[in-house]
C-alpha cells in the first residue's frame, strides 16, 4: 500500500493558488493515468518547517494499493512539479491485499 501526502500550498509562494476541490481533480487525473486507481481524500495538515513556522494547508492524501513503486514514484514526481511542492509525503507499507469478485 501506497500512500501520498500532497500539500496545497505554493512552495514558493506559501499560499494555495488552486482550490483544494479542482487540485484533488488534477490529482485523481494523475493517479489514473500512472497508477490506474486509487483512493482519494481531502485532509488539512500542518508541520514544522525547518526554520521554524508551523505550517498549515489544505492536503490531498492518496491510498493506493499499485504493485509498481517506479510507478507509483514518477507519479509522485510529476505531482511534486505540477503543484510546485518542496516534497509530497510518501509512505510504503506492506499489506497483504485481495479484491472478491462475485
Amino acid at each position: 500500500m501506497y500512500k501520498m501526502y500532497i500539500g496545497l500550498k505554493d512552495k514558493d509562494t506559501k499560499k494555495q493558488k488552486i482550490p483544494t476541490f479542482l487540485a484533488a481533480r488534477q490529482i485523481e487525473k494523475t493517479v489514473c493515468d500512472y497508477i490506474g486507481g486509487a483512493t482519494i481524500y481531502r485532509a488539512r495538515g500542518c508541520y514544522k518547517h525547518e526554520n521554524g513556522q508551523v505550517v498549515r494547508e489544505n492536503t490531498v492524501i492518496v491510498e493506493t494499493s499499485c504493485d509498481n513503486e517506479q510507478v507509483v514514484l514518477e507519479c509522485v514526481k510529476t505531482l511534486k512539479v505540477k503543484f510546485n511542492q518542496e516534497s509530497i509525503g510518501f509512505m510504503n507499507t506492506a499489506v497483504d491485499t485481495d479484491i472478491q469478485y462475485k
